[in-house]
């Protein structure tokens, strides 16, 4: 992926390449139990930063996500009711950084993130 993208439940189970280069968002369908992506970062050529966000309906951003971050050095670091992991373009190597989502719930948390990387800093998490 290099542009804005609205996953589809369709599309559950695909792994998608993200290039982080110019800033961009990817946004999560509407939650339905059992759906999953992963999002892997195959490029890393720019600043921009990448997010993937959860939403309501498609479109509309909400705190959703609850996040296992495992960072290099930081080890596990659980974050509740966020709504958006990012690949942050401006601290390079983002190169192998993993982000995998599973649908839970259809509320707060309906998503369960699993976010890998082997940068410090190089994940961040927001909330909307």
């Amino acid at each position: 992926l290099t542009s804005n993208k609205s996953v589809t439940a369709a599309e559950s189970g695909t792994v998608f390449p993200v290039s982080v280069g110019s800033a961009f968002n990817i946004a999560l369908p509407t939650p339905e139990v059992g759906l999953y992506y992963s999002f892997v970062c195959v490029a890393d050529t720019g600043t921009g930063d990448v997010s993937v966000v959860a939403t309501t309906d498609g479109s509309t951003e909400a705190n959703l996500i609850l996040v296992n971050l495992n960072e290099a050095a930081l080890g596990p670091v659980f974050t509740a009711s966020q709504s958006k992991i990012t690949f942050d373009g401006s601290e390079g190597g983002n190169i192998g950084s993993a982000l995998h989502f599973w649908c839970i719930g259809t509320s707060n948390p309906a998503w369960y993130c699993e976010a890998y990387t082997s940068v410090a800093n190089q994940l961040d998490t927001g909330t909307a």
